[in-house]
């Protein structure tokens, strides 16, 4: 029995495939070709920080780190490994989004921290695309009007 991240990519690239599936004109019979994209799209935070683990040091991330995050720095504080600065960094993102997208306070936590916490993460990835966010972001003029 499969478990864990392959299961769940495989479950998210049978529910893409249905979904295109249905959108074929009634008798259609042509196969579905699922774009990486769609099915990158519909994965849960939780497999991209699963991915994170020391679990695929020896299959990913020794040999590829720089090439999926090539904004890391070389260590963390205390000579803390990079992947495992990500992985708990992702972690700490996923589970203050998982607050917000249920509706819990989080006004008192440290929101100026948690944004250079998103912001972090997304530069390591990709320089562009945090400056890009960085630019359209408006969290930071909003706490500044917080009473």
């Amino acid at each position: 029995m499969v478990s864990g991240p392959r299961k769940e990519l495989q479950d998210t690239v049978a529910k893409v495939t249905r979904e295109m599936q249905r959108r074929l004109p009634p008798g259609a019979s042509k196969p579905v070709k699922v774009p990486a994209g769609k099915v990158v799209a519909e994965m849960k935070f939780y497999f991209w920080s699963g991915l994170l683990t020391a679990r695929h040091d020896a299959a990913i991330w020794n040999k590829h780190f720089l090439m999926g995050f090539p904004g890391a720095p070389a260590t963390g504080p205390g000579g803390i490994p990079r992947r495992r600065r990500l992985h708990e960094e992702a972690e700490a993102v996923r589970e203050f989004r998982n607050r917000v997208a249920h509706h819990e306070p989080v006004l008192t936590r440290n929101l100026r921290s948690e944004y250079a916490r998103i912001l972090r993460v997304v530069r390591w990835r990709d320089r562009a695309t945090a400056a890009w966010l960085h630019g359209a972001q408006s969290v930071l003029a909003l706490l500044e009007q917080k009473p």
